[in-house]
């Protein structure tokens, strides 16, 4: 009976401490009837951890673990409609912001972190003359595998506009903003050192001279062209080898000054101090063929070929550690929703659900053993949410 009650007790606070992050979140129904916002977004964030998908298997899930919603207070299960009403009205930005508020809560600091920013398509919403009217544009923490923001944009064309709204919400006092060749404007590196963080972004034909510079100048480096022997001898590489899928992946890093490197292009970029090519060959096993490519990056961090290889990799987790859990997952491609704004609210409960599920350092579960194990085991999923809360 003891351990019973402790096990409730236990229970009961770490519901009510999700709840408090949302508690700030605004109801815009006229008729609120008996379900508050902040524990709508509990109950969908309890269900999306269980492998809930859509709503008619959130609402099965309340009726399940009815013992939650009297947690919360509710005297009865909220049925399917109610929660596809109220995500469907939900105010996205300011639901944003609390959830962005909830992760700095979290992360006490960004200083050396890298924070990778990308555009992600919700395919399912509805689509006008041909063109995904949905388009989130997300700051990831790569370090930490954990959502910071995302700004919700009508398309892919309007991406440079939405990082700059993006990075006029967060505080990023000493972070390392990666982006890809999109956010290369000279505008967004301005903003990002206003902002007190570093960057590293992608450098490629939309920066006509730039680009060509890096390119000269690294060609001629091969054969030793265009620098001194001196300074050719201080210029290190880094290197890397990867066997998995079939094939084996070889990264060459080399960092230098990026006044070597641009010349008289550099004055153009705000801070920048270094350009990075990375060479990649990839050799397919069963075919025996071999493929080389380079990629250019422009940084404000100084020349180090290892430490900024591990910068452009770490980028790479927002596509494979956020966008690909987001689609295989939790399916996100797959649920046809009739609104971009209910299709952006149900991507974030998905995004909060990834920051508790990845937090958890009590196994080495993966993400999708971690959901199973929470539909199989309440207790287990009570457990992941105290380590964060």
């Amino acid at each position: 009976m003891i351990k019973s009650t402790a096990r409730e007790l236990t229970k009961s606070m770490v519901v009510h401490s999700l709840q408090m992050s949302f508690e700030s979140v605004l109801d815009p129904r006229r008729r609120k009837g008996t379900y508050d916002a902040s524990s709508l977004i509990v109950m969908a964030t309890i269900a999306f951890m269980s492998g809930c998908q859509d709503w008619v298997h959130v609402a099965d899930f309340c009726k399940d673990r009815f013992d939650i919603c009297k947690i919360l207070g509710l005297s009865k299960a909220p049925c399917h409609d109610t929660f596809n009403d109220f995500f469907n009205v939900l105010d996205h930005e300011q639901f944003t912001k609390c959830y962005t508020s909830w992760i700095y809560s979290i992360v006490k600091e960004l200083t050396g972190l890298v924070v990778a920013i990308d555009g992600k398509s919700l395919l399912p919403t509805k689509w006008e003359k041909g063109k995904c009217q949905c388009h989130l544009v997300t700051a990831y923490i790569a370090d930490m595998n954990i959502s910071l923001s995302h700004v919700m944009t009508g398309e892919k064309s309007n991406e440079i506009t939405a990082v700059s709204q993006l990075l006029d919400i967060l505080s990023l006092e000493g972070a390392i903003i990666t982006m890809d060749a999109m956010g290369c404007q000279r505008d967004t590196v301005k903003k990002i050192k206003d902002k007190g963080a570093d960057y590293c972004i992608a450098l490629k034909g939309n920066q006509g001279d730039t680009h060509k510079s890096a390119e000269f100048f690294f060609s001629d480096l091969d054969q030793n062209k265009t620098v001194s022997l001196e300074e050719f001898l201080r210029i290190g590489t880094f290197k890397t080898e990867e066997k998995g899928h079939g094939r084996i992946e070889t990264r060459v890093s080399t960092s230098v000054p990026a006044h070597l490197a641009l010349g008289e292009e550099a004055a153009r970029w705000l801070d920048v101090k270094s350009v990075t090519m990375i060479e990649s060959t990839r050799h397919i096993i069963a075919k025996q063929t071999e493929s080389t490519e380079r990629r250019y990056y422009i940084s404000s961090l100084e020349p180090d070929s290892e430490r900024l290889a591990s910068v452009i990799r770490k980028h790479w987790r927002i596509e494979n550690n956020l966008h690909w859990q987001l689609d295989v997952t939790f399916g996100e491609d797959a649920k046809r929703l009739g609104s971009k704004n209910a299709a952006a609210n149900m991507s974030l409960v998905r995004k909060t659900v990834m920051t508790i599920l990845m937090a958890y350092d009590g196994d080495n579960m993966s993400l999708s053993r971690r959901m199973a194990h929470c539909s199989r085991c309440p207790e287990y999923a009570f457990e992941v949410i105290k380590s964060l809360v």
